[in-house]
């Protein structure tokens, strides 16, 4: 037993489909005709926005908000929160320098220190003290039940600092 539906009939059948005389229709060429109908809807309406609005394809327009195809992840969203953990990182790194120019008065060299930092900044700073305490950064311990010196603590605290700074600074 076949099962036939006798859904759809009709004047809009024979426009949709192009054909003249339309006999009734089984499930599967509902199915069909549905995608068709959708596809023929969904196109007219992209015809319409992009070409007679004058909408380009670059950016994506919801609620009067504009998102960009290719834009940066943390321009707008992000933008805020990095604004401010980037200064929460700034004033670890003042803490850090007035640490280590406590640690350092004995040689009457003094690190300045600023609001804001730059990576090349704290590389500079690192590679000073690495020749003001004759580091050697094969020698460093890592794991557990090994206490690492002051010296390497204050350089892995400053690289990873330094790292922190770059990714804001690439990211922004």
């Amino acid at each position: 037993m076949k099962t036939t539906a006798k859904l759809i009939s009709g004047s809009f059948i024979s426009w949709i489909t192009g054909l003249r005389h339309t006999e009734p229709l089984d499930i599967s060429s509902i199915k069909i005709l549905k995608d068709k109908i959708e596809k023929h809807f969904f196109n007219d309406i992209n015809h319409a926005i992009f070409n007679e609005e004058h909408v380009d394809l670059q950016h994506l327009y919801i609620d009067g908000s504009k998102f960009e195809a290719n834009a940066n992840k943390y321009t707008w969203v992000w933008k805020k929160a990095t604004e401010k953990f980037r200064y929460k990182l700034y004033e670890k790194i003042t803490a850090e320098i007035e640490e280590i120019n406590a640690e350092i008065a004995w040689s009457g060299v003094q690190i300045t220190i600023n609001s804001e930092y730059v990576p090349d900044y704290l590389n500079e700073i690192v590679e000073q003290l690495v020749h003001l305490w004759e580091l050697d950064t094969s020698t460093f311990v890592y794991g557990s039940g090994k206490r690492k010196s002051k010296e390497q603590r204050h350089y892995e605290h400053l690289t990873t600092f330094c790292q922190k700074l770059q990714e804001y600074i690439q990211k922004n």
